[in-house]
């Protein structure tokens, strides 16, 4: 049998069983998957925009989404922060604004650390820019 991936699936196993950590951009659903496995032991963190007016402002100042896109986005923000906000199931571990850049790249850089600080690795990585 052969089993055909993807890049990112493939790095992410990877880096399973090689027993390091990794940073995933996903989706609710992908947390859900990802929070319910039995292996992993994953930090889930829900980062979002300070409102759905900047989300917006952000989407069109891009210029690279079409309207149809953007209404879908815009929904599907709204859902996934109704979700989150509830986090009954406890999926989120933490919650950050993404504000401005510089912030909240420093904002999670903290919660890696308080939640896994045997990766000494993020003490010397500068703030982007904004």
């Amino acid at each position: 049998m052969t089993l055909v991936f993807s890049f990112k699936i493939a790095c992410f196993l990877l880096a399973v069983y090689a027993f390091t950590q990794c940073i995933l951009d996903i989706d609710i659903q992908g947390a859900i998957q990802v929070k319910a496995s039995k292996i992993l032991d994953p930090l889930v963190v829900f980062i979002h925009c300070p409102s759905f007016e900047e989300l917006e402002k952000r989407l069109r100042g891009r210029g690279t989404e079409s309207e149809e896109s953007i209404r879908i986005r815009l929904e599907t923000a709204k859902r996934e922060e109704e979700f989150a906000r509830k986090n009954e199931d406890k999926l989120f571990d933490e919650f950050i604004v993404n504000d401005e850049l510089p912030v909240a790249y420093d904002a999670l850089k903290g919660v890696i650390q308080k939640h896994i600080p045997q990766l000494g690795l993020l003490n010397g990585a500068s703030s982007p820019r904004s």
